[in-house]
């Protein structure tokens, strides 16, 4: 506060929050923490009288602002009214994409600067009728660019599915945000032979900063007909809808024609690290199969009869489910796909060169708190199985599906050394019934198949209960001894046909939570080689139970 005649005192009030005045010296410093406008009344005194006036402070506050994302209106006139004739507004400073309108002092624009915190310096500046300018005191405005906020980055996945939707997938799309530009690359997965598309860009953020949306442009070699990929990230909905997209088929003119692909569920992608481990971590075994519910046959072709398995293996860190198994026909199964929060996996599995696909979605849940986690029914699964015409092919060479498919995923714990396998299956004296069925089995050979089995204390698997012609098992077919795998819970084994033909069977067990008598405690499928040269093999199925 500046005044004549030595004042020896001073105030000032009221003042910005974050401001005080020295009563001594009449500075008045600090840093002000609320934006608005205050008008003070300031006085200088000494023995003689006091004086006053009125002192405004208009306090800007920091605009953050997330890259890519819209400001807004940052206004520096704040309500001082309309300029003088021959007065305009600058600025200095103002990070890249942000414009000044000098007439109203108005910023608009969208960052598309890397984040920090950028120093503007404005002010007015008056052209007089001779051209001579006369220039405001400097004020200076920081202006903060943030990352984008963390629910709109990182890595997010969504399966299309076949419109209307929900249908069955037809897709699959991946995408990497970056935080500090908002640009992202994916990868699109679509087509009869599950064509892998690479594609880039940049979102758009709306006003609030809780959504996003780009639009891509995927060019096909030879093709004239593009595809656009419409993606919308939308952080006020469901965990299991933050992420959808749409694929659209476009002709010569890039005009839509088909809408090829919708997702109706999409999630961001959990990051988990040494600190912080996957919930659901550990090793499981995987039949592509519930109990209760048969696989549904969506298609007019034979299906194979054969049960699908795996062994699963959930990082503790990262939480990457990684997949080794085998399909129902035989098809070799490997998968590795990285988990949202929620404990869901989306698959979109190339299984077959001459196309098809193995795809959906699972998720790990506990039946209870402090329970293993588990992937159990309908609401944990839907899986969609399919594969081509294919005249050249070992099996199924019309093809097949989709075939709708519910997984069973139970944890699987090796024994202990000196514990059999049998006492964590829960078996009363290691016992089991085991059910071959196939439409394709000649009646002659039903009677090899091995109904009664066992385990011994060195958990191999064993012929206990034989059925009728028996010897012609025991001598050709015993190799179902030593076929189980105790640190993943797979079974392997053989039988041989009458006319010699050997039949591969191979499966999991699992390690259900509860077991009583006829509780399936494994499940594959046997693979039956053709009679004749250049025929096709088929599968059946196979099934373990309690005893």
């Amino acid at each position: 506060i500046v005044a004549t005649n030595s004042p020896t005192t001073y105030t000032a009030s009221p003042l910005p929050a974050g401001l005080s005045i020295n009563g001594s010296t009449g500075v008045i410093s600090g840093t002000p923490t609320v934006a608005g406008v205050v008008t003070s009344t300031v006085t200088a005194a000494n023995v003689s009288g006091t004086s006053t006036s009125t002192l405004t402070f208009t306090v800007i506050g920091t605009p953050h602002v997330p890259v890519q994302g819209p400001s807004g209106s940052i206004n520096l006139s704040n309500g001082a009214g309309a300029l003088p004739a021959g007065t305009v507004y600058y600025a200095k400073g103002l990070p890249k994409a942000l414009v000044l309108d000098p007439v109203t002092g108005i910023i608009t624009g969208t960052p598309t600067v890397q984040p920090g915190t950028y120093r503007i310096t404005y002010g007015t500046v008056t052209t007089a009728s001779n051209g001579l300018k006369t220039y405001s005191p400097v004020h200076t405005l920081v202006f903060v660019v943030d990352p984008l906020p963390a629910n709109l980055s990182g890595g997010f996945e969504t399966i299309l599915e076949v419109p209307p939707v929900p249908g069955a997938p037809a897709g699959k799309v991946e995408l990497l945000v970056n935080s500090k530009t908002g640009a992202f690359t994916g990868k699109l997965t679509y087509g009869p032979a599950a064509n892998v598309y690479a594609f880039r860009g940049t979102l758009a953020l709306n006003a609030t900063y809780n959504a996003a949306t780009a639009s891509v442009k995927i060019v096909r070699g030879g093709v004239n007909s593009p595809y656009r990929l419409d993606l919308v990230l939308n952080t006020s909905l469901a965990a299991n809808q933050v992420f959808l997209a749409t694929l659209l088929q476009l002709d010569a003119s890039n005009m839509v024609v088909a809408t090829l692909g919708q997702s109706s569920t999409g999630a961001q992608l959990a990051t988990y690290t040494a600190a912080l481990l996957t919930p659901w971590r550990g090793n499981y075994t995987l039949v592509l199969d519930d109990p209760t519910t048969a696989p549904a046959n969506l298609g007019s072709n034979v299906i194979p009869e054969g049960t699908g398995y795996g062994m699963i293996t959930v990082r503790a860190a990262g939480g990457l489910m990684v997949c080794k198994g085998q399909l129902g026909d035989g098809t070799v199964l490997t998968s590795s796909v990285a988990p949202s929060a929620d404990g869901s996996y989306r698959l979109f599995v190339k299984p077959y060169n001459t196309g098809g696909s193995f795809a959906g979605w699972i998720q790990f849940v506990q039946l209870a708190p402090g329970a293993p986690y588990q992937v159990v029914g309908t609401a944990d699964s839907e899986l969609y199985w399919t594969k081509d015409a294919a005249l050249r092919d070992t099996s199924y060479r019309a093809g097949f599906g989709p075939v709708l498919i519910v997984a069973t995923i139970q944890p699987w714990m090796p024994p202990a050394r000196g514990i059999p396998l049998s006492a964590s299956l829960q078996l009363t004296d290691g016992l089991m019934f085991s059910s071959f069925t196939s439409a394709d089995l000649p009646g002659v050979d039903v009677p090899l198949l091995p109904t009664g089995l066992g385990l011994n204390d060195k958990n191999q698997l064993i012929v206990t209960a034989p059925a009728s012609n028996s010897n012609n098992f025991h001598g050709k077919a015993r190799t179902f001894n030593g076929s189980i795998t105790s640190a993943t819970g797979q079974f392997t084994g053989v039988f041989t046909l009458q006319d010699s033909r050997r039949v591969p069977v191979t499966g999991v067990l699992l390690e259900q939570p509860s077991v009583v008598t006829g509780s399936v405690i494994g499940e594959g499928f046997f693979l039956i080689p053709p009679l004749v040269r250049g025929g096709e093999s088929v599968s059946g199925r196979v099934q373990i139970l309690a005893q």
